[in-house]
């Protein structure tokens, strides 16, 4: 069985967030061991409540940064914070489709 780490970096994006989690929670597959890393890269206060809401909600691991960094340090903090040796990065605005 496979072991995923899931990582989404966010930067105010606690809305589309929410949405990419319902949306992996119904896709994901049960031979996928996975678990989801959410980096949120100093939004602003609301809505570092909302994605850390979100993460409580759907089990995902919350990552703070003190500082904006940029993507290229969240994606880091992915690999640093996870505990998988498989990687899977996806944006908060995009949502996962159904599968054929």
């Amino acid at each position: 069985m496979a072991k995923v780490t899931i990582g989404i970096p966010v930067y105010n994006r606690g809305a589309a967030l929410i949405n990419l989690l319902q949306n992996l929670r119904q896709r994901t597959s049960v031979d996928i061991d996975h678990e989801i890393v959410v980096v949120d890269d100093s939004g602003r206060p609301q809505h570092r409540e909302i994605v850390l809401g979100a993460c409580r909600q759907y089990g995902a691991t919350f990552v703070p940064h003190e500082k904006n960094s940029g993507v290229a340090a969240g994606w880091n903090t992915i690999v640093r914070s996870g505990k998988n040796s498989e990687f899977i990065v996806i944006g908060a605005r995009p949502s996962v489709g159904k599968t054929a």
